[in-house]
């Protein structure tokens, strides 16, 4: 990532201008893995960032990586294991006979009407 990457993504966060962006920037801070792996002490020693300030960024960027790794456990492919879910009940192929099970939740479910009286 190159340097206008990284000072805007750190001026998006509320209270860093371009000149604090820069002043990190300046200090070492230039890349997000490097403002992860740095203490709130380390990033409060730049000018012009004080303790609140560094424990904000650094809650910043905690949160993007949570945000992104949980964007990646909703669109990674799930394993379905048979002991976990039960496997669905595949619908009978044309002039195949429903199974017992189906005919019993069917009837439960819908009863049919003969003349006046419903069969169950």
């Amino acid at each position: 990532m190159n340097k206008e990457n990284i000072i805007k993504q750190l001026t998006s966060i509320d209270g860093i201008g371009k000149a604090k962006a820069e002043a990190l920037y300046n200090s070492g801070f230039t890349s997000i893995d490097k403002i992860k792996g740095a203490s709130v002490e380390d990033i409060a020693k730049v000018k012009g960032i004080n303790k609140t300030l560094a424990e904000k960024i650094k809650e910043h960027f905690s949160t993007v990586k949570e945000k992104k790794e949980a964007v990646e456990q909703i669109n990674k492919p799930k394993e379905v294991e048979s002991e976990e879910k039960p496997e669905k009940e595949e619908e009978p192929k044309k002039g195949e006979e429903k199974s017992q099970k189906s005919k019993k939740t069917e009837k439960k479910m819908k009863p049919e009407k003969v003349g006046n009286k419903s069969k169950t």
